[in-house]
């Protein structure tokens, strides 16, 4: 269902389309976007963006098989790639159109979300994924940067060091900066954030 304004003027009654998102109005369809065709919701092109780059940087949690659920939650249409490229075409009136490289990612992030999740195996070097089975050893060599890492504790491949011997040193790491920190620092008297004389931080306190 799309929203719409009625304008009642001296000599006409006129329509206007308001975007479900912001709730602005547009009296031109060319800066309204339908999701699908099939169900026929429409934002503004602006949200339609906003609600593109969402989804890119959340896309373990956005995306679906085939692309994006449509915004609307009781929809099960999909916001597909071939609607992101018609996207590309219309938002070029905007001072930030839709990019090639994101373009890409709407297109890769798709076709990763068809790979079940336990399957799916994010390389710590280039972020993509690459496939793996339960019975798969540790050792992965991505098919994308060739980098070979570790599936289980997502790091490059930690060499002459079995997986709980990495962890154990990770965690050994962690406890001396842990400690290395508290000894040299004193926390802000406003937010408790560790500062040195050498170096402010965010709320500005001056170091102790």
């Amino acid at each position: 269902m799309n929203y719409y304004k009625t304008h009642v003027g001296s000599d006409e009654v006129r329509e206007e389309m308001v975007c479900q998102c912001c709730l602005g109005t547009s009296e031109t369809p060319q800066i309204m976007f339908s999701i699908d065709e099939a169900c026929g919701h429409q934002m503004c092109v602006t949200c339609t963006l906003d609600y593109v780059r969402e989804g890119l940087g959340n896309r373990t949690q956005r995306f679906l098989p085939g692309g994006l659920k449509c915004f609307v939650a009781s929809c099960g249409s999909i916001l597909t790639f071939d609607r992101v490229r018609a996207l590309v075409l219309v938002s070029r009136c905007l001072e930030a159109p839709l990019g090639t490289e994101e373009v890409a990612k709407f297109h890769r992030y798709s076709v990763e979300a068809t790979l079940p999740v336990s399957r799916r195996c994010f390389c710590p070097t280039c972020n993509r994924v690459a496939e793996v089975a339960d019975d798969d050893p540790a050792l992965v060599r991505c098919p994308y940067c060739s980098e070979s890492f570790c599936r289980k504790c997502l790091v490059p491949w930690h060499v002459g060091a079995t997986c709980d011997e990495y962890q154990a040193r990770r965690g050994n790491v962690g406890d001396n900066s842990a400690a290395l920190v508290k000894a040299t620092t004193r926390p802000c008297p406003i937010c408790s954030t560790p500062t040195t004389h050498w170096h402010g931080h965010g709320c500005r306190t001056p170091a102790l």
